[in-house]
Parts: C-alpha cells; structure tokens; sequence
C-alpha cells in the first residue's frame, strides 16, 4: 500500500480533525511507557456526556452509543455491538472484503442489511471482527513511520510476519483501529447518520484501493501526530527485542 500525494478527496486537516477521545482507547504499556500519560484527564473534548430523551426519559450515553437521530425516532447502536463496525466494514475496498467472500454480499445500504435475518447472523460472527479489524490493522501498519536511525523516519522494514503478534507495534496499531471508527463518525461524511438517511433503494459506493490507501495514510497521521505516539513508537523501536520477531532476526 503506497500513499499518493494527489487526487485525494478523503483527506483531513488538523482543523476538521479533533481529539479523539479517551473512552475509545484501551490502555496498553510499552517496556514501561504508559501511552495514557499522552492524555489530558482534564481536557475538554467538545462532547456532551450524555444526550437525553424527554418524552422516554432513555437516556444515551455518547461515550457507549452511537445515535442516529430520524423523524420521531432515535436509533441507538451500542459501540461494543458487531453493527457499530459497519462504518469502518464499508470504508474498505474490495480487494480487502474478497479474503472472506461471504461478506461480499452484504447489501451496502444499511437499512436493507439490518432487516435481513440472513446478513444480521453474518455480521454477528466474530468473523465480521476479525476482517474489520485485521483488514484496518495490516492497512495502519503500512503507514507507521519508525527510526530510521539517521535522524529521519522509515516505514517498518521487512516482512510484516516477520514480527510477532506481541511486539508492542501491531497492538499499538489495533489499538488505533477505535479513532478511525470515531474519526469516521464525527469529522466525516461516513456517519451512521448518513447511513440511515440514504435513500432507500441506493447502495453506499466502493472505495478504490487507492482512495482507501490515501485514507489509511492520511488518518494514521492525524492520530500519531494528534496522540503523541509517536515517541512512543520510537521508543519500541530502538528497543526491540529478540522476542518482537517471529523468526528473532534483529
């Protein structure tokens, strides 16, 4: 995957793009470096804690749910729930969803899919997960920049599989995973809000590869950058160890 430099209609600048919030994201130690250091406590983010229904007295948590707000009625999609990735699911290209043919299938209008018993049992498998979530994790880890010993910065070297799933960076990048579904859903015109309202019988387009690409690249930017990871993947990486590879080649 080759980031490219033009054509990119999918890209973002630090002023469409905010901080995303500490709710999404799992604390994880690096050799003894908390990446929740990087955080404000105290930061204001701009959401309001909880939106709340008058006339049911339901009350919405907007660090848990995501809400679809439609005439009379309001939809809420719990962010621990299989749906709450379909965002991210229809963000990737075809090449991508192709490795697990079945999911092919699935209607690109959401509504459609969601009255479907046959597509609701499809995403309900820890399947749909693990090609949401590994798909975006292979993609995230094209992008990571890393030492390159000379005072400037390289992509990882070598074979990805050369690296074990334990070595600090692959969790690093599955733990970025959460502010690209964030990012999807508050900064761009890939919101559940926009799923539900399309008309009923349209189908949400494809990403090309390249388009996908240029959004990898450009995202995983704005967070390292936005996270302050990027000292944190220094320090991973001039301190690997035997044990990061799969085949302990340092």
């Amino acid at each position: 995957m080759a980031k490219e430099e033009s054509g990119n209609s999918y890209s973002i600048t630090d002023e469409e793009y905010t901080r995303m919030r500490k709710a999404e994201y799992s604390s994880y130690e690096y050799y003894g470096e908390d990446v929740d250091e990087a955080y404000d406590e105290n930061e204001d983010d701009g959401y309001p804690d909880v939106v709340e229904h008058d006339e049911s007295g339901v009350v919405y948590d907007l660090k848990t749910d995501f809400i679809v707000l439609l005439p009379g009625e309001i939809i809420r999609i719990p962010q621990d729930s299989n749906l709450a990735w379909m965002t991210m699911f229809y963000a990737l290209p075809k090449e991508l969803i192709a490795k697990r043919p079945a999911y092919m299938e699935l209607p690109r209008n959401i509504v459609k899919l969601i009255e479907s018993e046959k597509y609701r049992k499809l995403i309900e498998k820890d399947a749909f997960l693990e090609l949401v979530w590994d798909s975006y994790a292979w993609s995230i880890w094209q992008a990571i920049q890393v030492p390159d010993g000379k005072g400037g910065y390289k992509e990882v070297p070598g074979d990805w599989q050369n690296y074990s799933g334990d070595f600090p960076i692959w969790r690093l990048v599955y733990s970025i995973i959460p502010y690209f579904r964030m990012t999807y859903e508050t900064r761009m015109e890939w919101s559940f809000q926009r799923l539900f309202t399309m008309p009923q019988n349209s189908s949400l387009p494809w990403l090309d590869w390249r388009h996908f690409s240029n959004l990898v690249f450009n995202l995983t930017d704005m967070i390292v950058k936005e996270q302050k990871l990027q000292p944190v993947i220094d320090e991973v990486w001039n301190h690997r160890q035997p044990e990061d590879y799969t085949r302990y080649n340092l």
